[in-house]
């Protein structure tokens, strides 16, 4: 029972702060996602018609600004936007990002070193829009993480690649540091670094499942089945 509350308290002090943070990143967000800015000419009236003209009065002058805006001739700008990191990021390198196909606000970002130094532990970490200050969820994992990608099909898995050469799928559904599936005991793992991951499709028609294909230092290049863990077999070898 008193475990159940502790979930449900965290749970709500996450809500909050997402609340309070979309207020904070209002702007940026209004940016990011190309909304017209309007403000009510009677934000003090309580009567509903001086309201309903104040919203009518906003769109038409956010219309109005957003078409001198279109005939101007200005040079393209990169605007700063959203920065992501927290305490655990510092001192490690992002070795890839890959936005979530279904959730458009989730992130996911690994982490570790492209230097050629011994191994040590690494991370995945996914950010929302929502919580730019804090991710949403922290896998750690013995290895550093090189490389992830979102199934398109499936966009609850997210495959890596791993500094020693592992192949690893996690289920964001399911919590915990454990994948669902990984290349550590498979006798034709690859043997080095694993620089790139994507899914492929596997089939035609109405068969909407994925395979893996991994390329690494090794000089192989191969294609994963999820089946009971993982099988394989070599493109490039």
């Amino acid at each position: 029972m008193f475990v159940k509350v502790i979930a449900n308290l965290n749970l709500n002090l996450k809500y909050i702060e997402r609340i309070l943070n979309l207020g904070t990143f209002h702007k940026q967000i209004v940016t990011y996602r190309n909304y017209p800015e309007f403000r009510l000419k009677n934000e003090g009236s309580n009567d509903p018609k001086d309201k309903k003209f104040g919203i009518m009065r906003g769109l038409k002058t956010a219309k109005r600004e957003e078409e001198k805006q279109e005939q101007k001739e200005e040079i393209s700008t990169l605007n700063f936007l959203f920065k992501f990191n927290c305490e655990l990021t510092k001192g490690h390198t992002v070795t890839s990002v890959d936005w979530n196909s279904i959730n458009p606000d989730l992130l996911a970002a690994s982490y570790g070193e492209c230097e050629l130094s011994p191994d040590s532990p690494g991370y995945l970490m996914f950010w929302t829009l929502k919580n730019p200050n804090y991710p949403e969820r922290i896998i750690k994992t013995p290895s550093r993480v090189m490389s992830c990608k979102f199934s398109k099909t499936m966009p609850n898995l997210i495959a890596t690649g791993w500094y020693n050469g592992v192949v690893a799928i996690y289920d964001i559904r399911v919590s915990g540091d454990r994948p669902i599936a990984d290349s550590r005991t498979h006798p034709k793992k690859h043997l080095d670094i694993v620089w790139e991951v994507q899914w492929t499709p596997r089939g035609s028609g109405n068969d909407k499942a994925e395979n893996i294909i991994s390329i690494s230092s090794d000089g192989r290049v191969v294609e994963w089945f999820m089946k009971k863990g993982l099988e394989c077999q070599g493109i490039i070898s």
